[in-house]
């Protein structure tokens, strides 16, 4: 049997956010961002429109939330 190379592997938004430990709220929110800075759908969506995830897009995520947890805390540093 031959095996397919350069096959993604995408994932549903619900596994996407138990992996990151958020809401599905907050990823569509995080998505809508990345969406929104990119100018047009970065994420592939489904027949359904709704999104899919590869492991490329779950680490720009992982980014995404360590950027937010990073300046919130700068924000929370300079009001002391």
């Amino acid at each position: 049997m031959k095996m397919l190379e350069n096959v993604t592997e995408y994932i549903t938004p619900k596994d996407v956010a138990k992996q990151l430990k958020i809401a599905p709220e907050t990823l569509r929110k995080y998505a809508n961002l990345v969406d929104k800075i990119n100018g047009e759908n970065f994420f592939t969506r489904d027949n359904n429109n709704s999104r899919m995830y590869s492991k490329k897009d779950i680490t720009l995520l992982k980014r995404v939330i360590e950027l937010k947890k990073k300046r919130r805390y700068n924000a929370r540093k300079s009001y002391l």
